[in-house]
């Protein structure tokens, strides 16, 4: 029999084939990279806002509106990252300041001495008063750099605390002992308000740290014939 109907019907669905796979491939070629683009949009919108961040834009925060629901847990994670970066940066700023603060009167003071010395070089007696006193400067810069740093490291949470019963009102009286003449001298009126027993479970250096830091702001910053009065409470805590 004439087999050309029969080649006819199979170069026909051949060709039918055919045609559907390549409109297949097309449509895939073109679509499929389109939604995939559509479908990273969000991503390259965090990169892009990543990219610029940082230290001055730290308070910047990803936004968890119209975003995909995968992507929220990313978000959410991101913003509380910038969080604890913005903190950290907050606490070593404050450190900065605070050392820069805490130094500048011992800075002038030794290099007031240093200018005295250079313009009487022969004086042996201030030479050695300007050596001892320059020590005694230097012990004070070492003193305070160590405790800003300890005060740092407690901010952080990185400070390691030794408890230990202290009496506040001793403790109170004798770190303020080397301040007192100081406060005469400039005539500053001080009284102290402190329970006769106290005492608190603390870290002794730290403790002392904290006094003899408001103790030399009082003397610093209280002007001449000012009055100081300090108030101790202690509470217990249920």
């Amino acid at each position: 029999k004439d087999r050309a109907e029969i080649y006819n019907l199979l170069f026909t669905r051949l060709f039918v084939s055919l045609a559907v796979v390549i409109i297949v491939i097309t449509g895939i070629i073109i679509v499929v990279p389109r939604i995939i683009k559509n479908g990273l949009q969000p991503l390259h919108r965090f990169a892009k806002q990543t990219s610029t961040i940082d230290s001055t834009s730290l308070g910047i925060r990803y936004p968890v509106e119209n975003i995909p629901d995968e992507m929220l847990p990313i978000a959410e994670q991101l913003n509380a990252l910038l969080e604890r970066l913005e903190d950290a940066f907050a606490r070593e700023k404050r450190l900065t300041v605070d050392i820069a603060h805490e130094l500048k009167t011992p800075a002038a003071e030794l290099r007031s001495l240093a200018e005295v010395a250079s313009r009487w070089p022969d004086d042996k007696n201030f030479k050695e008063d300007a050596l001892k006193h320059a020590l005694e400067i230097a012990k004070q810069i070492d003193k305070k750099v160590s405790v800003m740093l300890a005060l740092g490291r407690c901010e952080a949470g990185k400070q390691t605390v030794s408890p230990s019963t202290v009496d506040m009102k001793t403790a109170v009286l004798k770190m303020w002992e080397p301040w007192k003449k100081l406060a005469e001298t400039k005539g500053i009126l001080t009284k102290f308000d402190l329970p006769e027993a106290g005492s608190i479970v603390t870290d002794a250096e730290m403790t002392s740290s904290i006094l003899t830091n408001l103790f030399e702001n009082v003397v610093e910053h209280c002007p001449k014939g000012g009055y100081c009065y300090a108030k101790l409470i202690l509470q217990k805590l249920n």
